[in-house]
C-alpha cells in the first residue's frame, strides 16, 4: 500500500508488469525494434519515447529480453535525460525510495516527468498496472 504521504510530496511512479498473453510477435507490432543493451543485457528489442516540455527533454527506454517472463519495469525501462545523456537520476531515486515506502523529492521537472511516464506507460496496451 502506498503512503498518502508520499503522493504529497512526489507523484507516485506506477509499477508495471506485462501481460501474460502477450507475444514477442506482437512487441514488433508495436514499434520495437532489435536492439536495446544499453538498458539491459538481456533486452533484444527496444522502444523510445520522447517527452518535452519547454527546453527539457528525456526519453523512456524501455527494453525487452526475448523470453518475456524475464522483462520486470525496474531492469528494462529507462529514462534518460538528454540534455546530458545519461539516465535521468531524480526519476530513478524516486523510484528505488519509493519501492522502500520512504519520502521523496518534489520539483517541477520530476513530477512533469513522473506524470508523463504514468501517461505514457498506462497508454500501452501490453503492460498492466501492478502494486508489486
Amino acid at each position: 500500500m502506498v503512503s498518502s504521504k508520499i503522493e504529497e510530496i512526489a507523484p507516485y511512479i506506477k509499477r508495471f508488469r506485462m501481460k501474460p498473453t502477450i507475444t514477442i510477435e506482437e512487441i514488433i507490432q508495436y514499434g520495437f525494434k532489435e536492439g536495446g543493451s544499453w538498458l539491459n543485457s538481456n533486452a533484444e528489442y527496444y522502444l523510445s519515447y520522447n517527452i518535452s516540455k519547454n527546453s527539457n527533454r528525456f526519453n523512456i527506454e524501455i527494453g525487452i529480453p526475448f523470453n518475456l517472463n524475464e522483462w520486470n519495469d525496474c531492469d528494462f525501462i529507462m529514462v534518460i535525460d538528454d540534455a546530458f545523456l545519461q539516465p535521468y537520476t531524480p526519476f530513478h531515486n524516486v523510484r528505488c525510495e519509493q519501492c522502500k515506502g520512504k519520502l521523496s523529492a518534489n520539483f517541477n521537472i520530476l513530477n512533469w516527468v513522473i506524470k508523463e511516464y504514468n501517461n505514457y506507460m498506462s497508454s500501452l496496451d501490453f503492460l498492466e498496472e501492478t502494486s508489486e
